[in-house]
């Protein structure tokens, strides 16, 4: 039983540096562009917003959480609305230093809402997933700049494909902005 408790003892006092490892949250903002591709017909470009946070466990990697929606209107041709919210694993293949780049890939809902004059509102939701990386640029301790981030992203929505499966959308996206370390 001795052996035990010392062994744990142990265990714990060599794990205590880990511990100095974590480096806290951060959350941010920003802008957002999308390039939509919709079967048959040419990519829609999209702007917005993006809202992210991450919970960095350690100083390569984290647990991140983005939600975005982008907008395009084509007049007498309708709106498209897409909207995303997504989570997972992002990792700091150099740590968090002046300049920070990140890998990530992320996984969840998605959302898209077209509006055509005279024919009404069609919705769907959907799973999504995107894979991609970005810089931040650190600016004080608590302050960054997000100077790019670019991911791939696939929606799986019968919706853009007449309501049948199909295939999915492959889409692009950009995003930049303002993190706040805590």
């Amino acid at each position: 039983m001795k052996k035990i408790l010392g062994f744990s003892a142990l265990l714990l006092l060599f794990s205590l540096p880990t511990l100095a490892q974590y480096e806290g949250a951060e959350v941010g903002g920003g802008y957002t562009y999308r390039s939509l591709d919709v079967p048959a017909s040419p990519r829609l470009s999209m702007n917005g917003w993006d809202f992210n946070a991450a919970a960095n466990l350690y100083k390569w990697f984290g647990m991140a959480m983005d939600a975005d929606g982008t907008r395009n209107d084509q007049g007498a041709n309708g709106t498209t609305w897409t909207y995303t919210v997504m989570g997972g694993p992002r990792i700091y293949p150099m740590g968090h230093q002046k300049v920070t780049p990140f890998v990530q890939a992320l996984f969840g809902k998605g959302f898209l809402t077209l509006n055509i004059p005279g024919f009404g509102s069609f919705s769907d939701g959907f799973f999504a997933w995107s894979a991609g990386g970005g810089v931040d640029w650190t600016v004080s301790r608590h302050i960054a700049v997000r100077l790019g981030e670019f991911d791939f992203e696939q929606l799986q929505s019968s919706f853009l494909d007449g309501f049948a499966p199909g295939p999915h959308q492959n889409d692009f996206k950009y995003k930049g902005g303002i993190v706040f370390r805590f």
